[in-house]
């Protein structure tokens, strides 16, 4: 067989690329350039647009698509004019975290992905946030925590900032009695911890005499999504035996959340909505 069409395409979607090699080597890149870079992978690869038969999630090709897709977002961003409506800055900021906080299989996508949630978070992409370092830097501290609150020293760091992100910044301080509260009520999780108490949960629906098929369906699309997805926090609690193994995982705990999870609502404004609550 012709290989030539073939390594002609694979050369496209090389020149295509080297936009992000350029973003990792300076830290920036022009909208104009990831639009057209966007727009030549989607030509090459229509499986990355195709709701019938797409492209897998974790194929090299599509997760770079997805970060220039975020990268596009930011430059939205960093293009904000400080006298127009902020909704459109937190709209843009808000997609370009969708894109960004789910973990990227390849390592060196993984990297860049780290260098641009920095610069969205620490505000590098937009004057209108030089008022709100701290805030941004909780967001920072926050994320930048989530894969090591399993130990005490760094988990009182996470629960303030978090505390911080939740209450809006209405009090200048946070004090230590309400962290003690949140530690107390809110189980502050990184995702493994959630699909770990998803695996129980299934596990006990599958061993119960009267297992719903629909909560079984439930918690197998949950434990697929091997990444944090916005969605997945709503259905959690739909499954009373997920609720179960949480309370046995996390007894006397009302609420949950991640720091993804947090980060989100927190650009979205939504501050009251950073947490699930149980079911009572």
């Amino acid at each position: 067989p012709d290989i030539q069409p073939y390594l002609e395409r694979n050369q496209k979607i090389a020149e295509a690329l080297k936009a992000l090699k350029t973003f990792k080597e300076i830290g920036g890149l022009d909208g104009q350039v990831i639009a057209k870079c966007l727009e030549s992978l989607e030509n090459l690869c229509p499986a990355l647009i195709s709701t019938e038969d797409p492209m897998d999630d974790t194929h090299y090709i599509t997760e770079n698509y997805r970060l220039l897709i975020a990268l596009g977002h930011m430059t939205s961003v960093s293009a904000y004019n400080p006298s127009s409506d902020t909704s459109k800055l937190k709209e843009s900021a808000s997609d370009a975290l969708n894109c960004l906080l789910p973990p990227f299989s390849h390592p060196e996508l993984q990297a860049s992905a780290d260098l641009a949630l920095s610069q969205l978070l620490t505000g590098s992409f937009s004057t209108t946030f030089n008022d709100a370092s701290q805030y941004q830097l909780d967001q920072v501290v926050l994320y930048s925590l989530r894969n090591h609150l399993h130990k005490p020293e760094i988990a009182f760091q996470a629960y303030h900032a978090f505390c911080q992100l939740s209450d809006g910044y209405h009090d200048k301080k946070i004090d230590l009695a309400k962290v003690h509260t949140a530690q107390n009520t809110v189980a502050l999780l990184n995702y493994q911890s959630i699909l770990d108490i998803a695996q129980k949960a299934l596990l006990s629906c599958k061993d119960s005499d009267t297992a719903n098929p629909h909560e079984i369906a439930l918690l197998e699309s949950l434990l697929a999504q091997k990444t944090y997805q916005p969605e997945v926090m709503t259905f959690c609690c739909q499954s009373p035996a997920f609720v179960e193994a949480f309370k046995l995982a996390h007894p006397g705990k009302g609420y949950f959340t991640l720091p993804e999870h947090c980060v989100l609502k927190s650009i979205q404004g939504e501050h009251k909505n950073m947490c699930i609550g149980l079911p009572k």
